[in-house]
Formats: C-alpha cells, sequence, structure tokens
C-alpha cells in the first residue's frame, strides 16, 4: 500500500524542432472508441530456475520469457473449449521477482470489454499451472509485491518456457554482446586538444563511437536486445548527458551533436576527470541483472584531481562493480602513471599517442572487448594477468642510405620556392675581349630555367664597369627581362667592384622582398676575376650585408678560373666564411663558353637552396678502437688519419657547416678494477676546427684489455642524440671487428649497431690483428674500408711509417665523406616539435646578457622560437589564454647583480602572442659589477612556489656570462632549489662553458641566434624543448591507499527516516501530435530534469517508492517498481511510445492516480507533480486530490493553455521558456523572474524541512560515530551490560556507508588500544552489533588505574579519523567518550586537543562521577552520567539526553539557521556595470542592486 502520496510528471515539449522519424515508430489508423477493463495478476511459476536477469526488464531474458508468458496465455484463451471470456488486447508482464518455487510475475492484462472478471482471469492464468492472485486495483497488487502463498492446482511442465538465442557474429564484430544486458557508459573529453583542433578531435571520436556497437554484433538496422549505449561529454564545463540509445539509428543521431558549437563552444580545456566519473556515480547507479561497463575517452588530465579521482574510481569498481576502461590520447608518462590505476586493470587501460589511433585496428578491438566483457553487479571473477594488444604498425627501414631525395629526380631542391633573382654581370674590358656574349647567355638560361621551376619567380640585372652601365627598373618576370637584356650596351672601361655591389645591395633592399619568408633572394655575380685593383677589402661589409641583413644567396661565376681569379671571387663573396649567414656557392669554368655547358648550369642550381634551408649542416663523428688488441702502433695510425680529415675540413669545421666528435673504446671502466677512462668521448660535437685539432694531437689514449663493440656502438649512438643542429651525421668506425659471442668478453654489439645505423650513416674501417672484415660490414651497413689491405707489409715502427700508413688510410676515407656531403638534402627549417609537452610542466625562464646584441637575440629567440616551441603547433597559432591545465605554464624573469626582476609569474596565464610580447618589450639593463646566477637560483624557488602543486619544476637558463667567483655559490643554491622545488635544468650560453647545475647545456657563437638563421634557431629551441619536457616533480603523484571497503566520494546524501519520504507518482505525457511531439531527444531532458529533482530523495524500500506511469489521452500505463533506483526509473523509459493521440488527458490520469492515495491522517509530505505536455484538461480539478502538495512544471506552452485549476496554491505554478531551462541552476540576476527550477527545488526542500523540524528521528542522522570506551575499572559484569547497551544504542541510528558509520575503540590504563572496529566495516547495523559483542575485556596494568584518555583521543586522531580507514571528512563526525576512570594518566593533551577541530565530542560519564579533565576535551557542552556501568541502559536519562542533543545537532547541520545578509554583511560594496548591455538591462540592473 502507498503510505503517501504520489507525482505526477507531464513534460510539455514545444518550439524545437522535431528529430526524423525512427524506423521503429509503428504508423496508427483511427480505430474505433473501446471501454477497456484492466486486470491486474500477481502470480507464480514453479519449475523455473531463477536468473538474475530477470530483474532487469530489458534483459533478453526477461523478454523471453515474459513473452512466452503471454503467448501461453493468449493461448488460454483462443481455446475453442475455453469459458474465460473476451481474449486480452494486451499483456503486460511488469516485474518478476526471485521465489522459493520458481519465479514470480506481475502482469497487467486490458481486456475489450466487461466480461473479463477476477474469477475469469484467475481461473484461465490457473489452467495454465499459474497461481494467481487477481484485482482490479493496481494498488493492491503493488502493495510490496506480495506474491501468492497458494500451491499450483496443476503441473507447469506441460507448458515450458522456452529461451532465446543469440544473434549470429557479424562480419565486422570481434566479439558478442548481443546476449548481455548491458549499459555502456561512454565519456568522452571534448576539451581543446594540445595537437589538432577540437573538431577534428571529435569528428575522429565520434566516427570510432559510432561504429562500436557493430564490433560487439550490435544490430545496424533493428533495436538492440537490452543493451543500452549511454554519451556523457565533460571538459569544456560540467559533465553533461548527450543521451541514450538502444538501437544504431538513436546512437548516430547522439553523436551528431559532438561537435564544438554544442559541447564545447568556448573552446575550453577542463580535463576534469574526477567530475565525470562522480557524475556516473550520482546519476548512473548499475541495475541488477544489468553488465555495467565505463570507456573512458580522455585527452589529458587536471592534476588538481589526482588527490580525489582515485577515491571516485574505487567505489565506482568496488561498490558498484563497474568495469572502467580509459583510451588515454597522451604520451604523458605523468598522466599515464595518475590515469592507469584508475582503470579496472593494466589490460583496461590504452595510452596512444593522439586521435587518429583511435581507428587502429588493436583499440577497436581491446574497446571491443571490454564492452563484451563487462562486469555484472557482483565482484568481479578471478581472470588471468591481463595483457594489451600492441599496436598495429607499419615497419620501415632501419638504415640511413644517405642518398638525397626529392619531389622530382629533374628538379633541385630550389626549385619549390618563388625567388628574386638578380645577375650582377661584370662588363670589364678583359670580359668584353672574351666571354660577354656567353655571360649573357648565362644568365639567359639560369632564368629561363628557374622560370621553369615556379612561374612566380621574377628577375632583374645590374651591368656594370666602373660606373652603373644599365639596371632594371624592378624585378620582372621571365620575357621582359629577357627583352630588356638584350638592349644592355657594350661600354669599355676599368672594372670597380664596389661600385656592382653597393648597388647590389641597394637594388634588393629597395625592390626585392627578401624580408618575406616564402621568396629567397638570389644574386649571381658574373665575372671573370681580374681588375680588382684591391678593392676586395671596400666589399666585404658589403657582401656580408646581403648575406645577413638581406638573406640573400651569392652564387660567385667565374668565367676564367686561375688560381689569382678564383681567390679574387671567393674572397669578393666571402665563400667558405660559415657564420650563420647564407653561404655563398662558387662556381669557375676554364673557358667562358664552358659555363653554357647544362651540367655546369644544372650542377648549380643543384647548390641553391630555398631561405631557411639548413645549408647541408653536418656531423662527422669518429669512433677508434683503443685496445691492447690494437696496440699502440695502429691506435697512432689511426689517430694520425684522423688529424688528416681534420685538417682538410678543417675550414668548414664551424657551427654552420660541420661539427666533428671523437669516441675511443677498448674496455668499459668496470673490467679492470682501478682503471678507469678506457672508453670516453674526447670531442664532442666540436665546431671550433683549431681547438679539435689540438685537442686530438696532445691527447695519449691508454689501451684497454678488452675490445668492446657493443660500448663503441652505444656510446656513438648516445653522443648523436646529443646533437642539436646537425641535419645527417656520418660515423667513421675504426675497429677490428672481431666478435664470438661465446668467448668475448663483452655484451653482443648487434642491437646497438643497429640503434646507431638508425641515426647515421655508419662507414667501417677494418684495422688491426685478428680482425673480422665481414663481421664490421655487417654491424656497420657498409663495405669497409680494409686499413691492414692499406698497411699491407709496409713498417710501422717509426713515426714516419706510421705517417705514411695513415695518409694512405685517410686519402681511402675522404672520397667516402666527400660522397656523402654531396649527397645531402639540404632540410627545411624543422617543424615545432611534435607532439610538445604533455605532461604538466612550470617552465621558468631565466634571462641575462653583458651585451646589448646578445640581449636582443636572446629576447628574439626566447619570443619567437622557444615559447611557440614548448606549446607546440596548436597552442602557438591558438589565442586562448593559457589555463592551469595547460601542461605548459610560464614565468619570465631576468637577473643582474644581487638583484632578479620577475616580468610574469605562473599566475600570469596569458596567450601564447601575450608571452610573445612581453619578452619582446623587456629592456636591456646594463648589469653593475657580476651577475649572480646564485641570487636567480635562490629567487627561484620563491618563483616556483606560485606554480601548480604536481607540476615538474623545471628551468631554462638563457645567458652570455658565468662569473668565476659566483660559481661556488650558483652550485649551492641550485641544489637547494632542487631539493625544495625539484625539476630539471636546461641552460642555453653564449660563448659560456660551464653553468652550475645545469641537466643538459648548449653552448653558441653569438651568430647561432642571429635572427636570419633560422635553422640554427629552430634546431636549438627544438633541442631545449625536448629536455625541458622532462617530468621530474619534487614528489610524484601518489594515489592514497585504497580502504579494504571504498568509502563513499563527493558529498554524502542527507539519510532520514522512511516517515519522511514521501512516495512520487510520475506521470508522463507521452501524446505525439505534430505541434510538441515527444521524441528520444526530449526524453533525455526530462532524465536530466528528473536527475535534478529525485537525486535529492532516497529511492528505495527505505525510502522513497515511484511509480511511473504513462498517459496519452487513452491509455494509462503504469509500473510499481519500488525496489529501483532513480536511474533505474529511468531507464526503463523508452522511445517507443503511442502517437495515437494529439492530446493527453490529464483528467483521466488525474482520477487515477487519486484511487492510489492513501488517507492516512498524519502522512508525510505528499507532492503531485505535473510536468505539462500537449495536454486536454477536460475532467482536471484540484478536488480531486485536495489536501496534497500540487505543482505544475511546463516549459513553452502554448498561452491558450491555463493550468491554474491543477493547483491549490498559484505560486505552485513553475514555467520556463525551453526545455534546456529544465536543467538550469544557475541563480537569475533578474530578480522579478527567478529562477523556476530552483525556485520549485527550493519549495520543495523547504516543505520536508517545515516537516522534519516537527520532529527529526535518530535514523535520519548520517555521520560518522567514534566510541571511546574506557574500561579501567570495569568487571566482567559491567563490560557485557555496557557491550548490550551499545548495541542498543547503535540501532537507533541507520548504519552504512550511505548513511551513519560507527567505529569504537576501547583503552585503559597506560595499555595500548587492543580492541575495537574502524569506520568502513560499519556496513550495517548486524554488522556493528555482531563487533561489539566480539569485543573482550582487557582490564589495565597491576596497579595502574590512571586511565590514558589523551592516549586514545590520540590514536583516534592518527587511526581512525583516516580516509584510509573510512572516515569521510565531508560528513559530520561525532566522538563520544564513554569514561569510567576516577584518575586519568597525566600528559601533554596539546594532540588530543585537535580533535575539537574535526569533530564534535561528547561525554558521557558512567561511575556518577564528572571531571574538568574530561570536560576540557569537549566542545558540545554535553557531559552527563549514570550512577554506574550496570545501571548503563538506552533508557537511562541521561543517555535520552544524549541521543535529543545529537538529534538537535544534526537537524541544525541539515537546516543551519539563516540570516538576513543585510543585517550580517559589513562591508563596503563597488559595482562596475558593463555600459553595452544597453537600456533594456537597466531595470533588472537596478532591480538586482535593490
Amino acid at each position: 500500500m502507498l503510505i503517501a502520496g504520489s507525482v505526477m510528471l507531464a513534460v510539455a515539449i514545444a518550439s524545437i524542432p522535431p528529430m526524423p522519424p525512427f524506423d521503429d515508430f509503428p504508423t496508427t489508423t483511427s480505430t474505433p472508441t473501446i471501454q477497456p477493463v484492466v486486470i491486474f495478476t500477481t502470480s507464480v511459476i514453479s519449475g523455473v530456475t531463477w536468473n538474475p536477469d530477470y530483474a532487469n526488464s530489458n534483459s533478453v531474458a526477461f523478454q523471453t520469457l515474459a513473452t512466452a508468458i503471454s503467448t501461453n496465455i493468449s493461448a488460454a484463451y483462443s481455446n475453442p473449449g475455453s469459458q474465460f471470456g473476451s481474449s486480452p488486447l494486451t499483456t503486460n508482464i511488469n516485474v518478476f521477482t526471485q521465489s522459493t518455487n520458481g519465479v514470480n510475475f506481475y502482469a497487467e492484462l486490458i481486456f475489450p470489454d466487461s466480461s473479463a472478471t477476477i474469477a475469469s482471469v484467475t481461473a484461465a492464468l490457473t489452467s495454465l499451472g499459474y497461481t494467481t492472485d487477481a484485482f482490479t486495483s493496481s494498488t493492491s497488487q503493488c502493495s510490496g509485491l506480495i506474491p501468492p502463498t497458494s500451491n499450483p492446482s496443476s503441473n507447469p511442465s506441460s507448458n515450458p518456457v522456452s529461451l532465446g538465442t543469440t544473434t549470429p557474429m557479424h562480419y565486422s564484430a570481434y566479439c558478442d554482446a548481443s546476449n548481455i544486458a548491458l549499459t555502456n557508459v561512454f565519456l568522452v573529453d571534448v576539451s581543446v586538444p594540445i595537437i589538432g583542433t577540437v573538431d577534428d578531435k571529435l569528428s575522429k571520436i565520434a566516427n570510432y563511437l559510432n561504429n562500436a556497437p557493430s564490433l560487439v554484433n550490435l544490430e545496424n538496422n533493428l533495436d538492440w536486445n537490452g543493451q543500452e549505449f549511454r554519451l556523457v561529454v565533460y571538459g569544456a564545463n560540467e559533465p553533461t548527458p548527450m543521451g541514450r540509445a538502444r538501437n544504431q539509428q538513436s546512437w548516430s543521431n547522439i553523436l551528431t551533436m559532438l561537435n564544438s558549437s554544442v559541447v564545447n563552444p568556448t573552446n575550453m580545456d577542463g580535463h576534469q576527470l574526477t567530475d565525470a566519473l562522480r557524475f556516473v556515480y550520482n546519476n548512473y547507479r548499475p541495475t541488477p541483472g544489468v553488465a555495467g561497463n565505463i570507456i573512458v575517452v580522455a585527452d589529458g588530465f587536471d592534476f588538481d584531481e589526482a588527490q580525489s579521482v582515485n577515491t571516485i574510481a574505487n567505489a565506482l569498481k568496488s561498490q558498484f562493480y563497474f568495469s572502467l576502461g580509459i583510451i588515454l590520447m597522451s604520451t604523458s608518462q605523468a598522466q599515464q602513471g595518475v590515469i592507469m590505476p584508475l582503470a579496472t586493470d593494466f589490460g583496461h587501460f590504452y595510452p596512444i599517442e593522439n586521435v587518429d589511433y583511435l581507428s587502429n585496428t588493436a583499440v577497436l578491438q581491446t574497446q571491443a572487448q571490454w564492452i563484451c566483457d563487462a562486469y555484472y553487479p557482483t565482484p568481479a571473477p578471478p581472470t588471468p594477468p591481463p595483457t594489451r594488444l600492441p599496436l598495429v604498425t607499419t615497419v620501415g627501414t632501419t638504415t640511413n642510405t644517405g642518398v638525397r631525395t626529392t619531389i622530382n629526380p629533374l628538379f633541385p631542391p630550389v626549385a619549390s620556392c618563388k625567388l628574386n633573382v638578380l645577375f650582377l654581370i661584370d662588363q670589364s674590358q678583359s670580359l668584353l675581349l672574351n666571354g660577354y656574349n656567353s655571360a649573357i647567355q648565362f644568365c639567359q638560361n639560369s632564368a629561363t630555367t628557374l622560370a621553369g621551376y615556379n612561374s612566380q619567380t621574377t628577375f632583374a640585372y645590374i651591368v656594370f664597369n666602373g660606373v652603373i652601365i644599365q639596371e632594371s627598373n624592378e624585378y620582372t618576370d621571365l620575357q621582359t627581362f629577357l627583352n630588356s637584356l638584350g638592349t644592355v650596351p657594350q661600354t669599355v672601361g676599368t672594372s670597380d667592384v664596389t661600385v656592382g655591389f653597393n648597388e647590389a645591395l641597394n637594388f634588393i633592399q629597395t625592390r626585392s622582398q627578401y624580408n618575406d619568408d616564402s621568396v629567397t633572394s638570389l644574386l649571381y655575380y658574373i665575372t671573370d676575376g681580374n681588375d680588382y685593383n684591391n678593392r676586395i677589402p671596400n666589399v666585404i661589409n658589403t657582401t656580408l650585408t646581403i648575406r645577413s641583413l638581406l638573406q640573400t644567396e651569392i652564387i660567385g661565376i667565374d668565367l676564367i678560373e686561375t688560381s689569382r681569379s678564383k681567390a679574387n671571387v671567393q674572397k669578393t663573396i666571402q665563400y667558405g666564411t660559415y657564420d650563420g649567414n647564407i653561404q655563398s656557392i662558387y662556381v669557375g669554368v676554364n673557358q667562358p663558353a664552358d659555363v653554357l655547358n647544362p651540367l655546369v648550369l644544372n650542377s648549380t642550381n643543384y647548390q641553391m637552396t630555398c631561405k631557411g634551408f639548413s645549408n647541408c649542416f653536418n656531423g662527422l663523428t669518429f669512433v677508434i678502437e683503443t685496445s691492447q688488441a690494437e696496440g699502440s702502433q695502429l691506435v697512432d695510425v689511426e689517430t694520425k688519419a684522423v688529424l688528416n680529415i681534420l685538417s682538410y675540413y678543417q675550414s668548414q669545421i664551424s657551427p654552420f657547416k660541420l661539427s666533428i666528435s671523437l669516441i675511443y673504446f677498448s674496455a668499459p671502466d668496470n673490467l679492470v678494477p682501478n682503471q678507469s677512462g678506457q672508453s670516453a668521448v674526447l670531442l664532442n660535437h666540436v665546431t671550433d676546427g683549431v681547438s679539435a685539432i689540438n685537442t686530438l694531437n696532445t691527447t695519449n689514449f691508454p689501451l684497454g684489455a678488452a675490445s668492446d663493440l657493443q660500448l663503441g656502438f652505444s656510446m656513438a649512438a648516445e653522443n648523436l642524440r646529443d646533437n642539436h643542429l646537425e641535419s645527417e651525421n656520418l660515423v667513421i668506425f675504426f675497429a677490428r671487428g672481431a666478435y664470438e659471442k661465446l668467448s668475448n668478453c663483452c655484451p653482443d654489439p648487434t642491437a646497438d649497431a643497429e640503434d646507431l645505423r638508425k641515426l647515421a650513416t655508419v662507414q667501417g674501417v677494418v684495422i688491426g690483428p685478428y680482425s673480422n672484415k665481414n663481421q664490421l660490414d655487417s654491424l656497420t651497413g657498409s663495405d669497409s674500408i680494409d686499413a691492414n689491405a692499406i698497411i699491407g707489409n709496409s713498417p710501422i715502427d717509426t713515426i714516419a711509417g706510421r705517417a705514411t700508413a695513415a695518409k694512405n688510410i685517410s686519402d681511402a676515407i675522404i672520397p667516402v665523406i666527400q660522397k656523402f656531403f654531396s649527397n645531402q638534402y639540404c632540410l627545411e627549417i624543422p617543424p615545432f616539435v611534435n607532439p610538445p609537452c604533455e605532461d604538466p610542466i612550470d617552465t621558468l625562464i631565466l634571462l641575462h646578457a653583458d651585451d646589448r646584441n646578445n640581449w636582443n637575440s636572446i629576447l628574439n629567440f626566447t619570443a619567437n622560437q622557444l615559447i611557440p616551441d614548448l606549446l607546440g603547433v596548436t597552442g602557438t597559432v591558438s589565442s586562448r589564454t593559457l589555463t592551469t591545465s595547460t601542461p605548459v605554464n610560464f614565468a619570465i624573469a631576468s637577473y643582474y647583480y644581487l638583484d632578479v626582476i620577475i616580468h610574469a609569474d605562473f599566475t600570469y596565464l596569458l596567450s601564447p602572442s601575450g608571452y610573445m610580447n612581453l619578452i619582446s618589450s623587456i629592456n636591456f639593463r646594463e648589469t653593475k659589477g657580476t651577475a649572480t646566477l646564485s641570487t636567480a637560483y635562490k629567487k627561484a624557488i620563491e618563483i616556483f612556489q606560485d606554480g601548480r602543486q604536481f607540476a615538474s619544476k623545471n628551468l631554462i637558463l638563457i645567458t652570455d656570462t658565468m662569473d668565476i667567483s659566483d660559481m661556488e655559490n650558483a652550485f649551492s643554491e641550485h641544489d637547494a632549489m632542487v631539493q625544495l622545488v625539484g625539476g630539471y635544468t636546461s641552460a642555453l650560453t653564449i660563448n659560456t662553458n660551464i653553468i652550475p647545475g645545469a641537466d643538459y647545456q648548449i653552448n653558441v657563437k653569438p651568430g647561432q641566434l642571429n635572427g636570419y638563421n633560422k635553422y640554427s634557431m629552430r634546431q636549438i629551441a627544438n633541442s631545449l624543448t625536448k629536455h625541458t619536457c622532462v617530468y621530474l616533480p619534487l614528489l610524484p603523484t601518489t594515489q592514497p591507499p585504497a580502504p579494504p571497503t571504498p568509502t563513499l566520494p563527493g558529498p554524502i546524501p542527507v539519510v532520514k527516516a522512511r516517515n519522511v519520504w514521501p512516495d512520487l507518482t510520475i506521470l508522463v505525457d507521452t501524446s505525439s501530435n505534430s505541434v510538441n511531439p515527444m521524441t528520444d531527444v526530449f526524453f533525455e531532458k526530462i532524465r536530466v530534469f528528473l536527475d535534478i529533482l529525485l537525486i535529492k530523495y532516497s529511492i528505495g524500500e527505505a525510502g522513497t517508492r515511484v511509480t511511473l506511469a504513462t498517459y496519452d489521452g487513452e491509455t494509462v500505463q503504469y509500473s510499481c517498481k519500488f525496489s529501483m533506483d532513480v536511474d533505474q526509473y529511468l531507464s526503463v523509459w523508452n522511445s517507443s511510445l503511442s502517437p495515437s493521440s494529439a492530446t493527453a488527458n490529464v483528467g483521466n490520469a488525474i482520477s487515477y492516480v487519486s484511487t492510489m492515495l492513501h488517507n492516512d491522517p498524519s502522512p508525510p509530505p505528499t507532492h503531485v507533480v505535473y510536468v505539462v505536455g500537449a495536454t486536454n484538461l477536460t475532467g482536471a480539478s484540484n478536488k480531486l486530490l485536495g489536501g496534497y502538495n500540487l505543482y505544475v512544471v511546463n516549459y513553452k506552452m502554448d498561452s491558450n493553455f491555463n493550468f491554474t485549476n491543477l493547483v491549490n496554491d498559484q505560486n505552485s505554478f513553475f514555467s520556463v521558456s525551453t526545455s534546456s531551462d529544465l536543467r538550469n541552476k544557475v541563480v537569475s540576476m533578474d530578480v522579478s523572474t527567478p529562477n523556476q527550477i530552483l525556485a520549485f527545488n527550493q519549495l520543495l526542500s523547504d516543505t520536508q524541512e517545515s516537516a522534519d523540524k516537527v520532529t527529526f528521528p535518530i535514523s535520519s542522522i548520517a555521520a560518522d560515530i567514534v566510541c571511546l570506551l574506557d574500561e579501567t575499572g570495569l568487571s566482567d559484569t559491567d563490560f557485557t551490560n555496557v557491550k548490550s547497551f551499545l548495541q542498543d544504542f547503535t540501532s537507533k541510528f541507520t548504519v552504512g556507508s550511505t548513511s551513519t558509520q560507527f567505529a569504537l575503540q576501547t583503552y585503559n590504563g597506560r595499555t595500548i588500544p587492543h580492541d575495537g572496529f574502524h569506520l568502513f566495516e560499519s556496513t550495517s547495523n548486524d554488522v556493528v552489533k555482531q563487533r561489539i559483542q566480539q569485543l573482550t575485556l582487557a582490564k589495565a596494568t597491576e596497579n595502574s588505574t590512571d586511565a590514558d584518555l589523551a592516549g586514545a583521543i590520540e590514536q583516534e586522531i592518527f587511526f581512525f579519523l583516516t580516509e584510509y580507514n573510512g572516515w569521510r571528512d565531508d560528513t559530520t563526525t561525532y566522538s563520544i567518550i564513554f569514561s569510567h576512570a576516577d584518575s586519568f594518566f597525566t600528559r601533554d593533551t596539546d594532540t588530543a586537543m585537535q580533535v575539537k577541530n574535526v569533530s564534535s565530542v561528547f561525554a558521557l560519564g558512567l561511575n556518577g562521577q564528572t571531571f574538568p579533565y574530561v570536560r576540557n576535551f569537549t566542545n558540545t557542552g554535553f557531559y552527563e552520567t549514570v550512577d554506574n556501568a550496570s545501571s548503563l541502559s538506552i533508557t537511562s536519562p541521561a543517555v535520552q539526553d544524549l541521543l535529543t542533543t545529537l538529534g538537535n545537532d544534526y537537524r541544525n547541520y541539515v537546516y543551519p539557521t539563516t540570516y538576513d545578509v543585510v543585517k550580517v554583511v559589513k562591508a563596503d560594496f563597488i559595482f562596475l556595470i558593463d555600459n553595452a548591455l544597453g537600456s533594456s538591462f537597466t531595470p533588472n540592473i537596478k532591480q538586482f542592486f535593490e
């Protein structure tokens, strides 16, 4: 019987375009009016084994059994000999419950006429073997769902129930979930990604989700068989449910809303996974018999949630038995370390690099298996150790061929860019006599070829000797250029190179597009190399300006090459100068006519590069074996051969052309004790040729006891990974090459050799006794140069002999190097690091320069290269400001002598352009004295304090000085910084070798940070970024230990006694007309509204009981499923709604509900809520429901409708504008029109509060209560009585993880507390009673009668009031001291007194006395006593006072006293009003202020 009343809900659907019709909507026509008779039955089927799936009306088992019963009932009425009357129009099986004899079922039979009676229906079902009770009132049937008790009159086996079969497997399916009752929840992170755009990400996720059902064998065209997919998005705002589907079409419709305009219109990047999991916990509780599965598609993690996410995930897994799978689209090790433990197990966590991998077959198969293996609401069965399917990848080649590759082998690299080409032609007297016409023809041929590569290329010319003879007006197209060039007169005169180059500089500066990164400027200088008259020194600065400021590549063409002319032309164009500016090209021919050879033209074109190309910067690494087997003489030959090569390439060894490394190896340091340094790096990417030669000349290599090839290859690979400039690398590997797996001392080098070949081209040089050329060939991937054969029998026991051998070996190596250099493709400016940092990194950029030019270079580099690189491509182009969820956050500071200026701390959170502008605007400040890095390190600690808790505190230092006087202090302060904040330090220095504390350092020449050297700057920025993206927090993120029984996360709902909960009848208007049709989308909106409403109630047999009913103008259908929770009620709704009536008759519905209401004279509050839709008000009257709280909720209804006659009070009418407003919980600024949903909820709350304040039973309390029981002086009889009292006392409360939890600790005279139980053990009243019964009495230590109360309270603080042991720090905590001693152990009480900060402390004496010492620990004012322990009982006056005080205290907690804000707040207010609001908002604003 319904104790209270009901809630009627009928929702109006208007103003929103209807969804496309679903395939499963029935098409209906008009039918004759009938007067149906409804009979309700309660029956039992014997002989059917209970299946947990029968409890779920959506399961296959439920549907199969229900269909079989309905078929049998129809057959009974169809039997020609039956006397049961008319057959039922519809037989609805609503509920199955378990019976000792079989299965109970509760049915609703609708008949066309009055021939159906209770007797006839009972006889019909009994004839089938179904023991039956029949009723005309649904209330009678719904009264507790009590099954019939009589025995069946016939054998039910004569009517067997057939069960269904599994759907055949589809081609695309990995596993079969079609026979599983399943709820699958996808939680999708829709925040802006680190890489790519949000819409691209959402599109790929939507495609991935759309295919998910077919991968688990669900139908594409039919309704699924008891499976439901739900979508919840998070990361943009609060978690939002997008809908739930039971067929593919509905699921696809939901996924169409997965775009940024719907789910993330403000480009947020929250990643609040905890909120998303809590949403599932609060709204999607599991249904008995239905498997629950959660799949998270995450794109990051908010580390502010790290301490709370584990608790909620454990609750979902351990309390509700959800299986939890997570796909994390991030390479962040920190994020993976925090998120992986949240999943069900290792196999339920799949990290991928980015969203593109969602389509990988391994990912698809994995998530399909998660769905098929979803857990039922029971503990998961034992499983084998989980594994993870590897991503399906394509294996590429592992060797570096070193061969140039282009899009078209006929086109050189310069063909890919637009050119401004200027020909500077020297019309000297000597050239006029021999070769001028060839020079003009070469210009014409070159221009024609270059224009063929790119039609946008333009050309100009300057012809000069001692004066400018003729020049172009501007850069023109090819044909205009050719026509004009043919008109140049020939004038005899002495050539002046300064005249030509000065005019070329002016022409390029004023008429070219040299500043445009998409345009490359070329200057051809065509001459015979004569008539310089010592003017070359006068042109050097002009040439440098053209190469640097004007970013122009100069091609010098020497038409009559002699040693003198070659030197003149090369000096003029600065050929072979590697200073970071664009390198010049020299081409010399013997005779002018030779320049017309197509091979010369093609070779010249292939040497030219587009702007920003690397100029083919190379790394040359030498690895030499220095083992005792080689011996000192052969090691000297290797060294001299390397020296010969360095001397040959000395002019190219520079930061902008060639770096040199040298590694020597023999034995590892630990092979022979006390012999270190047998293998090491001697030259580490050296870019100073003189320094490299001097170092090698003065080094005597120690000979090691072994030939550890693996060590040589691994050291070379590690050295190459540390480089930051080289575009290509060549390794010359000197070794004997001999290695035997069974006899050699050292590890197998095969894997490390393969690793090195991936990083560089390797050339072997076999040298030494006991060699193996074939093996060295295999390891290096080359045809090794046979140095042994080159040496032959020539003696090497003299210096001269060794020099000759070295010369012959180097002569054999140099052609290999030359071929490698000539085959290198000059790379473009590399992109920014991708992916950028994905771990949370707080980056402090610390700047200093003594030199103004260096300062400007540092600012330009930091603003335009480093900041964008750290943020990545996506972050750079975004105008969004950084947030605490952005992986990288910045602080900017500069340091001087004992001073640090902070330009931005970690709270600034600017946009990328904001940081770039801020850095660019920092003025140069001259340092007075020595720049103290130690002061900067010390200040960094303070700056890092404003950073994020879980971020790694990484520092980038950029400076051009390090004073030795500050070296020791800087080391000390850096150590202190690391100890306090952790982190990683990278340093970029200009001509500065040692930086104290640097984990990684790049030392460069000033020109490497030159703004025109874009390739060099990008390489340096990328290297710094890679080393800054190192996650080294001071304390790695750790998860709090999980308690044996997970505690309830989040806010604890207030548990109240059964008699304060109303019963609810929810009436839902399901009518479908042309104006306001009910659809799946609108049902989802109603669900969300009800989530907000019903979550305030405790649903179930011990709380509010709910009946769902629908009405559409002709019929009223209902389901009396009182034991389900909120989400289970909502999940039974589906979109198969009857469109048979244009409007719904709410009068019929009200009349029907009025018969179900109980007329108890003192019921709890009863709420009847109409959620109104396309409703016909005929017959509606509030008189039928008099005496109850009546409300109407509607949205966007026609003004012609008036629902005031449905309510008793006009203040109970709540109307909102749109369906979205049903979810709106934001306080309205317009005082005259408050938020209707908040007002409605507040009215319900006020009604409830009014009833609760009359009487608030102890069973309504939800708190953590810790009892401290003093055993001092208790006899065995006393202790037995106290235990009995405690059992009675705890039974007054509702015990459980969602209500009150008890913990108990016994104590006495200075003994260690020995007995009791923790809060997490309080799972029910029976468990608490059992744990109390198990308590044993431990009497005090002999001769000790002092109770150690302070010690017991300390134990409570340290071991009971902890999350690990079940304490809920967001729940009211009570401590009750049951004191029996008459003296107390004196000790410091400061720690024990802290209990009053977290708990309300009460005291109850058990010996007729009270003591100030005990009262000192209380903070509630309650301290009473009973006469003695033997008289302690639940009826004792002091105990009753304690219960009353507890109840009043908790009631005040639930309904605290409110105060008028005007009387309470004492403050000055300053209001800033945006004038852009306009006049229409003025009244609202005035009301708001009033």
